[in-house]
């Protein structure tokens, strides 16, 4: 039995866990604000990534809304660090043909 349980410990004064929760609160605030930025340009990566497969952004972004911590990842390895995703992971190409229009016949200018 530990020396705490049996009453010969010590037990922490007041002032270690004021100074460690004011230590500890700021670090805490610092890192929510840095998920939800996390959170926003993941989802604006989502929405503006045309090539990949509808299916798999849908469920990405609903794994980075309710489970960040596996969601962004996942999303950050399939569709950001490789520099072409994988073949299940983008939409087929007549579906992409039919989406983009062809370039030579816009002339370089946006529809």
């Amino acid at each position: 039995m530990s020396s705490f349980v049996r009453g010969t410990g010590s037990v922490p004064s007041d002032y270690t866990l004021d100074v460690l929760f004011v230590c500890l609160v700021p670090f805490v605030m610092l890192l929510n604000i840095l998920i939800y930025g996390m959170v926003a340009f993941y989802v604006v990566h989502i929405v503006r990534n045309s090539t990949g497969s509808d299916v798999v952004r849908i469920l990405l972004a609903l794994g980075i809304f309710f489970i960040p911590y596996l969601g962004m990842p996942a999303y950050y390895v399939i569709y950001i660090l490789r520099e072409k995703p994988p073949s299940w992971a983008v939409k087929p190409a007549d579906v992409l043909a039919r989406e983009k229009p062809d370039v030579a016949s816009t002339a370089g200018f946006p529809p």
